[in-house]
């Protein structure tokens, strides 16, 4: 058997004088043409052809233009990667328990107003109380009808101007020598007299210092402002609320309970009067009549917590919303979630009592 190599040798071998330089016009032209002369060959010859590139291309040798290998890549299209935000929202600040757990926002209190007269509306006949509302263990009696007109009773001058500097050391000083704790049987005794002289409903006062103090004679508060006793009284409030009583020459201590009892149960009985009927505040806000006893109530416990001129604020944004500030429901939203939970702890706690 004979194997002709020269002859396998001869079918590439125009293909093979073919340059891998760069060519010309000339060059380029007999190329095409030897290229030409291969393809116009049979089937046969053709794949006789395709086994010896295979072969050649296993040898070693040199590939062709024609033979390179050519590769590509594809890369994803360039986009923009947004970072992950975190919702942000507006930081209420926390009310701070007493010492016994009791919660209030406790802003200093206005206790200065004067009524005005506007046109009644939303007025009940319900809302009139039934007795004498006027302080009269705590302001001098001036109007037979509302404490409003004791404050406005006072002038300009004659009204009391807050030190801050005495006041800060007033609401940090802390006396020595702290009265004994008292049972809360005798305690809710006391509250329930004192309601009772000035009109006020005693299970609300009950429900307040149970969450003011838990009846705790000695609770200070830890939120900066120091409100001391069982209404936790802000000092610069219980010595203003003391200069206009019938005890006005006592000495004000925040501890002692009788004296707390009496000063925050007036100031209570103040507060609703002066949601009951529109009462000008000294920060140029005037209150809303409450448009029920329901509402009456919330507004006074609200304030007793945030302050009143706070509170009227929130009327007076309720009221600017399109919405009646009468009613407790429609200013709530625009108080202080605080706020919020403590007129609802206060109105709830009243059953326990």
């Amino acid at each position: 058997m004979k194997i002709n190599f020269g002859s396998t040798y001869k079918d590439v071998q125009q293909l093979l004088k073919a340059s891998l330089k760069p060519h010309d016009m000339a060059d380029g032209a007999g190329f095409e043409k030897s290229l030409g002369s291969l393809l116009s060959q049979p089937a046969d010859s053709t794949k006789k052809t395709d086994s010896i590139l295979t072969n050649t291309a296993t040898t070693g040798m040199h590939k062709t233009p024609m033979e390179e290998v050519r590769g590509s890549y594809r890369f994803n299209n360039p986009g923009m990667m947004m970072p992950e935000l975190d919702l942000m929202s507006p930081q209420e600040t926390p009310a701070i328990p007493s010492e016994n757990g009791g919660m209030s926002v406790k802003t200093p209190t206005l206790l200065e107003a004067r009524r005005v007269t506007l046109e009644p509306t939303k007025m009940m006949s319900s809302l009139q109380p039934s007795q004498p509302t006027a302080l009269q263990s705590v302001v001098p009696q001036s109007s037979p009808n509302s404490i409003g007109a004791d404050f406005a009773s006072l002038s300009t001058q004659a009204r009391p101007q807050i030190d801050l500097a005495k006041a800060s050391e007033a609401l940090q000083t802390t006396p020595t020598i702290l009265p004994p704790q008292l049972e809360q049987k005798e305690i809710l005794s006391r509250l329930s007299l004192a309601s009772q002289k000035i009109g006020l409903d005693p299970t609300l006062a009950m429900a307040v210092v149970k969450a003011e103090s838990g009846f705790n004679v000695r609770a200070v508060s830890k939120d900066g402002h120091y409100s001391k006793g069982l209404f936790q009284l802000l000092d610069t409030t219980g010595k203003t609320l003391l200069s206009r009583s019938e005890a006005a020459a006592q000495d004000y201590d925040p501890f002692d309970p009788d004296l707390n009892i009496q000063l925050g149960t007036s100031y209570l009985r103040y507060l609703h009067d002066i949601f009951r009927t529109p009462t000008e505040l000294p920060n140029s806000r005037t209150t809303k009549s409450a448009a029920d006893e329901r509402s009456l109530e919330q507004l006074a416990v609200a304030a007793f917590n945030a302050g009143e001129g706070r509170v009227a604020s929130a009327q007076h944004r309720t009221e600017q919303a399109g919405k009646d500030p009468a009613h407790y429901d429609n200013v709530a939203p625009f108080l202080p979630r605080s706020t919020r939970e403590y007129v609802a702890r206060v109105v709830g706690g009243k059953r326990l009592f």
